[in-house]
């Protein structure tokens, strides 16, 4: 039996469509919206790092060093290749958090009738900026002690500073209203 269209009125006793479970920003706009900042913080890190390993050329040698430090307790060898098991289960450790993140976020400010100015954005760049370099750098010293010295604490933080400050502008910018009673 063919959808009915939406464009005009359903006939008696036909359904309504349903959904297809599709991620919308009518559905539940704070999931919608965190969930882009979430993966929009999570790609810029994982770009800004992926480019650095480029120009060094190792490609991939940051997330196998976090994956071996995560997964191993212990450093990657210095040379040894990108293990893509390494990469791809770091990979996804740091999106969930950049997600969690970003879902937390949205949430908060979901209804809030603040007005959403500099300010605002400046305050929540700041307080992702903290979380991230706080929890990164927790991570680096139980997993791996000499790792933050190896990436290098001034690129962790650059990295950690563009992921926070484009989704902050992301969410302040993102129309998340309370749902209607």
């Amino acid at each position: 039996m063919p959808t009915p269209d939406e464009s005009r009125p359903l006939a008696r006793g036909e359904a309504a469509p349903q959904p297809g479970g599709e991620l919308t920003a009518d559905a539940a706009p704070w999931v919608f919206y965190g969930s882009v900042a979430g993966v929009l913080g999570a790609a810029l890190v994982a770009l800004f790092f992926f480019v650095v390993d480029l120009r060094e050329g190792a490609p991939l040698a940051t997330p196998a060093a976090l994956g071996s430090g995560l997964f191993r307790g212990q450093p990657l060898a210095a040379g040894a290749p990108a293990e893509p098991i390494l990469v791809l289960g770091y990979t996804a450790i740091h999106g969930g958090v950049f997600l969690a993140v970003g879902l937390t976020a949205a949430f908060a400010l979901m209804g809030s009738t603040r007005r959403r100015g500099a300010a605002t954005a400046a305050g929540l760049a700041v307080a992702f900026f903290a979380f991230f370099e706080l929890f990164f750098l927790g991570f680096a010293f139980l997993m791996q002690p000499g790792l933050v010295g190896d990436l290098g604490a001034g690129r962790v933080a650059l990295a950690n500073l563009l992921a926070a400050v484009a989704m902050a502008l992301y969410l302040l910018r993102a129309p998340l209203q309370a749902p209607a009673d």
